[in-house]
């Protein structure tokens, strides 16, 4: 914090009459951090159909389910499946900007009370 502290000075002509105690001054330089929110996906407006499609054509380049035997098998194929997914997500799910306005700490069940 020492890097934030601007100015810290006692200023004894600012001390109370009939007193010993003297102000001491401190000014920090601090600003608020700039959140930046990125685009979040909006499942609620995704075409859950056009998704399954694009899922399943996705699924069928890879390797057919089987039984998976060690453990480099099973890293290759959740690994394949986890692509899959991603892939489809980033291509069939629209994204949104959040709105500024937008009370964050906001839920149903307050909206309830």
């Amino acid at each position: 914090m020492e890097q934030w502290i601007s100015k810290c000075s006692v200023e004894q002509h600012l001390c109370p009459v009939v007193t010993d105690h003297f102000p001491i001054i401190t000014v920090i330089d601090i600003e608020p951090e700039h959140v930046t929110h990125a685009p979040k996906h909006n499942y609620h407006a995704t075409d859950w159909e056009e998704f399954r499609e694009h899922l399943a054509s996705k699924l069928s380049n890879i390797l057919p389910p089987n039984e998976l035997t060690t453990h480099i098998q099973f890293q290759e194929a959740l690994t394949a499946l986890t692509r899959c997914i991603l892939e489809t997500v980033e291509a069939k799910v629209p994204k949104s900007n959040p709105s500024p306005y937008a009370k964050c700490w906001w839920s149903k069940e307050l909206e309830a009370e």
